[in-house]
């Protein structure tokens, strides 16, 4: 009699769940698929924008000698500058080259006379670093350190 009963269990089960087990299995793969694929979009666009950046140059004018005035750099497209620079003192700038052509730096010393310092040419898409140095007699030291990758 229990044979019976476990041959009728048997018989009474359903024939379409081997399928439905089998629809479960696909849909677990496409899961995991795509998990899998989101996970490899994801990594490709980190590597990708860690190898994007975009080309600067980092100025940095030191001064040493006495304070300076109305302090103005100017390169390819742009310029900037400072009201003051303390003797002793630093300014950094970064900056982006867009166009080609030369750099300038003019400047007022403690007395009010002007000065003008022309620096290297630049061309587009230059980046890396650059040094200006004034020294305490008022020569201008240009430093650069530029490459440019085209």
């Amino acid at each position: 009699m229990i044979d019976r009963v476990i041959q009728r269990g048997a018989e009474s089960k359903d024939p379409g769940g081997a399928a439905v087990c089998e629809q479960r299995e696909v849909r677990l793969q496409q899961a995991q698929f795509f998990i899998t694929l989101r996970g490899v979009l994801l990594l490709t666009l980190c590597l990708g924008l860690a190898a994007c950046r975009s080309r600067f140059v980092e100025a940095t004018i030191v001064n040493q000698g006495p304070t300076l005035h109305v302090l103005e750099f100017d390169y390819p497209s742009a310029s900037f500058g400072a009201n003051l620079l303390a003797a002793g003192g630093k300014f950094h700038y970064r900056f982006k080259i867009q166009g080609s052509g030369p750099l300038s730096l003019q400047y007022e010393d403690g007395e009010g006379h002007p000065h003008t310092a022309a620096g290297p040419n630049v061309d587009l898409g230059d980046q890396g670093s650059l040094l200006v140095t004034i020294s305490p007699q008022g020569a201008v030291t240009w430093t650069p350190s530029l490459t440019n990758p085209k």
